[in-house]
């Protein structure tokens, strides 16, 4: 039988903090959760040790409310309760453990601590750092899964006079989240800070608000983690709070994949796993990706009771073990192949003098950072290596609960263009899907000569520009030219986070001005230049993730492969911005979904290019010329593998518009002082 349980701290009163700094829910905030983890979760309420504390203002004077006793102790949330509760009240081996904190933390010889009740800054004794929760549950007590949910702020902590602490708080629990394999979610990202909701239909944190409701719609962390990016900006932008960001941290991994509960699922989330379930089944090629489709089959019914599913899983079990018999059968009648090597990855030659952009002075911009995994392919399109990869990254608040995030690209050098060897792949692979040779040999040209590049640093969108972030740049007056506001109207696939298509160059470059004009920042279309370093995140392979890539990590048309990958899906469509993993800078989609505009007017090789990053352009009014033709970058989803290459080039006609074609932007914003 499964055993959970809970810690669930709550603090409004805090003995040793100003009145101004008192918080007002934080106790709902545990009671909620509590509540939700005994009556949703099935967590048996014997588990849940609930400590909370408050003030009620009574005809007598102000009455200190504690939560009850449990065993005779009484549980105001003290640092000796606490510490008291995490040593002696959880049993060994227990299989999960969820810690909920809603109320203040500091730094504190250099430690992230939770502040009790009685905590204050002259005494260490009376803080809860969350390393000795950590270690108590996961080396003294053998917790198989823990999962530790911080509702506090996380800025950047300077401590009394003669201190020598400071730094973000949470840096120190990302690390040993991912160092002990701990679930971890923040109310806010690094410097960012946790609001309250005083409206009388929440009366919640905004975090801790969004987090139950969507507890109830998803309990896959993937889901989840999507589900709080975007409804906890949406809700502050609501109240009129500032944004708030929260981090989930998925450790090990493959933790995002998996329902955080074991006896309580949602309907959307048993479709999630079907959907997966029955997508690895009908992809896998090796024994060790049936055996996963095996599993997830299994879970399914494990947690799920609908006969109709519990008999699809029932017999695809038995179609995959089928499967792996004979695959084995053939393993063991042919010589076992020979392991291939990884692709090796660019060396970056570092710069010594930077070039500087010809931009207006922005103002700071206060940067987040995120985790992400980084996948290398084979030459046939098999994962040989998954890595974590990290990125910084800002947020521009654009209004109505609509956000664009821009990732710091880091100054460097690269080697644009196309090696020999991947040009003879390039025409081969042409040649080998009927296109004659010389003209195979032609479109390649484009992308020579090979040369060197320094680039300085500037940061570039996450995400190709979605239909939400037009919708609400568009609405700003128009600087030169009009923009449609309703992308329903002109886009060939509607959907608020698909890119937005069917725009043409002039536009694009509208939108950047009205974006610019909004956020009195500069923003633009990427240099070609800058594009292709950012695409390749250091590599020098064909691909970002290597010597080719599949339709499980890009969208494009897979009836046409490239290297020794087989075929696969051609959705015939595009794809939500992050359907597919990044590249090593946290870049998605910069291979496939939709050709991106870039401000470069087209050449036909590289002679005489710019070898600074800047973009290259002949036509001073090239704003105003529709007969200009202009670079695009990445492939499509209609378009080919080899289309997708990191040095691939397209052209098209600057007043053009195809519903094949968006655009991501760039601005140069340096860190917050």
């Amino acid at each position: 039988m499964v055993r959970n349980f809970a810690l669930v701290i709550g603090i409004n009163h805090y003995e040793h903090i100003p009145k101004e700094k008192q918080l007002k829910f934080a106790v709902r905030d545990a009671e909620a959760m509590r509540d939700f983890l005994r009556d949703q979760a099935k967590f048996p309420e014997k588990n849940i040790f609930l400590c909370t504390e408050t003030i009620e203002s009574t005809p007598e004077g102000n009455k200190i409310i504690t939560s009850p006793p449990i065993d005779g102790i009484n549980t105001s949330p003290s640092g000796t309760t606490l510490r008291r509760i995490i040593r002696e009240k959880i049993p060994p081996d227990v299989d999960n453990f969820w810690v909920f904190f809603a109320g203040h933390g500091i730094i504190h010889d250099h430690k992230d601590c939770l502040i009790p009740r009685d905590g204050y800054v002259s005494d260490p004794q009376n803080m809860v750092t969350t390393s000795f929760i950590v270690e108590e549950l996961r080396d003294r007590h053998r917790v198989k899964n823990i999962v530790l949910v911080l509702d506090m702020c996380r800025e950047f902590v300077i401590l009394p006079e003669g201190s020598r602490d400071g730094g973000v708080l949470g840096t120190e629990t990302e690390r040993l989240a991912k160092q002990k394999g701990i679930v971890t979610i923040f109310a806010c990202q690094r410097d960012g800070k946790s609001y309250e909701i005083a409206d009388e239909e929440i009366r919640h944190g905004a975090f801790t608000y969004c987090l139950l409701q969507g507890l109830r719609q998803h309990t896959i962390l993937k889901n989840l983690d999507q589900y709080l990016l975007r409804e906890v900006p949406r809700l502050n932008s609501q109240k009129g709070k500032p944004l708030q960001i929260p981090l989930v941290i998925p450790e090990p991994l493959d933790k995002s994949e998996q329902p955080l509960f074991s006896r309580y699922i949602t309907e959307a989330d048993i479709w999630f796993l079907q959907q997966q379930a029955e997508r690895m089944e009908r992809k896998a090629k090796t024994i060790p990706h049936l055996k996963q489709a095996k599993q997830l089959w299994y879970k399914l019914i494990e947690l799920c009771d609908d006969p109709e599913i519990r008999r699809e899983a029932v017999e695809s079990i038995q179609n995959i073990e089928e499967r792996i018999e004979e695959k084995e059968k053939i393993d063991r009648s042919q010589p076992a192949p020979k392991t291939e090597e990884s692709q090796p990855r660019a060396v970056v030659v570092p710069i010594v003098e930077s070039v500087k952009p010809e931009l207006p002075e922005p103002k700071l911009a206060k940067l987040l950072r995120y985790s992400f995994p980084v996948i290398t392919l084979g030459s046939k399109g098999q994962k040989i290596r998954e890595e974590r990869g990290e990125a910084e990254y800002f947020i521009e608040d654009l209004g109505n609960g609509v956000t664009l995030e821009m990732v710091q690209i880091p100054v460097g050098e690269f080697w644009m263009g196309t090696t020999d060897q991947e040009a003879e792949e390039y025409v081969k692979n042409a040649v080998s899907l009927g296109f004659e040779e010389k003209e195979a040999q032609s479109w390649v040209n484009y992308e020579k000569p090979r040369h060197p590049v320094k680039v300085s640093a500037f940061s570039l969108g996450k995400f190709q520009v979605t239909q939400a972030q037009w919708r609400r740049v568009a609405a700003i007056p128009k600087v030169k030219i009009d923009l449609k506001p309703d992308p329903e109207t002109f886009s060939s696939f509607k959907g608020a986070n698909l890119p937005v298509d069917s725009v043409n160059w002039h536009q694009a470059v509208e939108f950047c001005d009205r974006l610019s004009k909004h956020t009195q920042n500069t923003y633009r279309l990427p240099s070609e230049a800058e594009w292709e370093y950012a695409c390749r995140a250091e590599t020098d392979t064909a691909f970002h993730f290597g010597a080719t890539i599949t339709p499980e990590y890009v969208n494009y048309n897979g009836n046409y492969p490239y290297a020794q990958a087989a075929k696969g899906e051609y959705r015939q469509k595009t794809t939500e911005v992050g359907s597919f993993p990044p590249n090593g800078f946290g870049l998605y989609d910069m291979h496939g979904n939709l050709w991106e505009w870039c401000t470069d007017d087209w050449h036909e090789n590289y002679k005489n290019a710019p070898e600074n990053g800047r973009a290259w352009i002949n036509n001073d009014n090239y704003s105003q010329d529709s007969r200009l033709i202009k670079v695009l970058r990445g492939g499509s989803w209609y378009y080919h593998a080899w289309d997708c290459r990191s040095g691939l080039r397209n052209r098209l006609s600057a007043d053009l518009v195809l519903n094949l074609c968006g655009f991501r932007v760039v601005s140069v914003l340096p860190r917050a002082s």
